[in-house]
């Protein structure tokens, strides 16, 4: 067992691992398994395409994971995720990081206290800090999965 705080690093590109190793004084692991092996909980953090067999080993082996969203590519597999997760009483979160985001939570309070008035319409736009990379849009799924799924969580 590697010592306690370690980060065990995997990517399917060498040196994508090692530069995210480097970042975070983590160190690489040659495949995905070795790092399902040795570890005490899994951040799953691939294209929605390639999480489903590392979420399934995770849950069998009772590994706490917290995942990426979206949870999967699509509604058959999130939903396999989710009976899996239940049937195993596995421990999944699935990550929502823009409901913990300053301008997220005050909004929030606005609404919820009445402060903002009532609400009759929501219109979102989005715009991130960078380009995705190549090739990203073809694995993190569609516009509502990536990008919406944040403006759905926010209105609840």
């Amino acid at each position: 067992m590697v010592p306690t705080g370690s980060l065990l690093i995997y990517d399917a590109d060498p040196a994508v691992a090692g530069k995210a190793a480097a970042e975070v004084d983590g160190s690489v692991r040659p495949t995905a398994e070795a790092v399902l092996a040795d570890t005490d909980a899994l951040v799953v953090a691939t294209s929605a395409t390639d999480r489903l067999p590392l979420l399934d080993t995770a849950m069998a082996r009772g590994i706490p994971v917290f995942c990426e969203k979206p949870l999967a590519a699509g509604l058959p597999e999130a939903r396999h995720i989710a009976a899996t997760a239940r049937r195993l009483s596995a421990r999944v979160l699935v990550g929502f990081q823009r409901r913990f985001d300053p301008e997220y939570l005050m909004l929030h309070r606005l609404v919820a206290s009445g402060a903002a008035g009532q609400v009759l319409m929501i219109r979102g736009t989005a715009f991130d800090r960078t380009l995705p990379s190549e090739g990203y849009s073809s694995t993190a799924g569609d516009p509502f999965t990536d990008c919406l799924i944040h403006d759905i969580d926010a209105t609840r």
